[in-house]
């Protein structure tokens, strides 16, 4: 096979641009509406601190128990092109500040993100943008707006 030597023009590429994917779930998992989840083994899993999970990161569409196992479930990816921007819980241990604009910020659980990697244990999330000191979740936790990887 050789490089392109000339452009190469695909008709209609956005319609074709998958935006969610449907995989089985992972024994076990109960995944919650608008859980960051990851594709791990070629199943759904709730995000977790585990390394290696850069660019395989979307969120759920819906509520699904797979306690019994069987089930599927669409993942909707954050964002295809430009800077898409999810909201996360603020790690209150390793809390993100309006100083770390554009740092590269590390999984804690499915809803939250951190500032620290926790000594190399954590997946990187993405990058945050937006630090909203005001806008909250139910509790008093600081938002933080990230491009998810």
């Amino acid at each position: 096979m050789t490089a392109l030597a000339s452009e190469k023009r695909i008709n209609n590429l956005q319609q074709r641009f998958i935006a969610g994917v449907t995989l089985p779930i992972k024994a076990g998992e109960i995944i919650y509406a608008g859980a960051a989840i990851a594709v791990v083994a070629g199943k759904w899993q709730n995000v977790t601190t585990a390394t290696g999970l850069e660019g395989r990161c979307a969120e759920s569409t819906e509520t699904v128990d797979n306690t019994a196992d069987g089930k599927r479930l669409e993942g909707r990816f954050y964002g295809h092109y430009g800077k898409n921007l999810a909201p996360f819980k603020n790690d209150t241990g390793a809390p993100i500040v309006a100083a770390n604009l554009g740092d590269e910020v590390f999984w804690v659980d499915n809803q939250t993100v951190s500032i620290s990697d926790a000594g190399g244990t954590r997946s990187k999330a993405g990058r945050v943008w937006k630090f909203a000191s005001q806008g909250t979740f139910e509790t008093d936790t600081t938002v933080v707006w990230v491009e998810v990887y």
